[in-house]
């Protein structure tokens, strides 16, 4: 109550963002998600945590990081991603990364189940990303794994 009458609004969760890892294969100076920590929940621990968000109303879903593909070549992302969908009926489930660790075959087992992939972009201009360190030292140019995912 509030001042004396009822409040009709509950706080529901309706629109969720997980952070499972503040790990990150980019070092871009500006970033606050540096990893501090390597701790990641079991699956099962993350998906009954899910489940709780789901039953208190969650309706959207949005994965993220520091880099949420490192985890596991990016599986335990692709299943907390399918059971969000499939399982939890969860009404938008979607995915923001730097892009540079999706996979085609990541793309075929768990595309399915993701309704939008948000990928990271500063600068279009290549020596400007290099400047703020949005790169990896496997693939030197951010632009390519744009250009890379969007195909799939």
């Amino acid at each position: 109550e509030v001042a004396g009458t009822a409040l009709d609004v509950k706080n529901v969760p309706e629109s969720v963002n997980f952070h499972f890892t503040r790990q990150c294969n980019y070092q871009c100076g500006f970033c606050f998600h540096t990893a501090k920590t390597s701790f990641l929940l079991p699956l099962k621990e993350a998906k009954r945590g899910l489940e709780m968000l789901s039953k208190a109303g969650m309706k959207k879903i949005n994965f993220s990081g520091g880099e949420p593909f490192l985890i596991q070549g990016g599986k335990y992302l692709g299943e907390m991603v399918r059971y969000c969908k499939e399982d939890l009926e969860v009404e938008s489930v979607t995915v923001v990364t730097n892009g540079s660790k999706v996979t085609e075959d990541w793309m075929e087992e768990f595309g399915y189940y993701l309704d939008i992939m948000a990928v990271s972009v500063d600068s279009f201009n290549s020596e400007v990303n290099d400047k703020i360190g949005r790169r990896s030292k496997a693939k030197n140019n951010h632009l390519e794994c744009l250009r890379t995912v969007k195909n799939w």
